[in-house]
């Protein structure tokens, strides 16, 4: 009954670490997802991309999936990268889009 539970612990454990987190993916997601509705919402935007914010949501990622390999590298922090996300969506459309540093913490995403 012992190695029963700690298999299904060890088990358990593994499937918590392997599927919990915030990924980069997510990031860029989340990201392009913020700065299609504040381009489609906020008078401040110098520009739209797409009709509306569904067209940009999948220009944006269309773009953001074309690589040529020559990027550099990330050592992607994920707890950075969802505070990032979290500053920025408390942003008003003022700040989105005129203030600098407005996120530090945005600068931490790749370390």
């Amino acid at each position: 009954m012992k190695r029963l539970f700690l298999a299904v612990l060890m088990v358990s454990m593994f499937a918590l670490v392997s599927c919990g987190g915030y990924s980069e993916s997510d990031f860029t997601d989340d990201s392009i997802k913020l700065a299609c509705k504040m381009m489609h919402t906020c008078d401040e935007a110098d520009f739209q991309m797409g009709d509306n914010e569904k067209d940009c949501v999948t220009t944006m990622k269309a773009f953001a999936s074309m690589s040529d390999g020559s990027e550099e590298k990330c050592n992607f922090n994920s707890s950075n990268a969802e505070d990032c996300i979290d500053c920025e969506k408390k942003l008003s459309c003022a700040d989105y889009f005129g203030a600098e540093d407005k996120c530090p913490i945005c600068e931490k995403v790749c370390e």
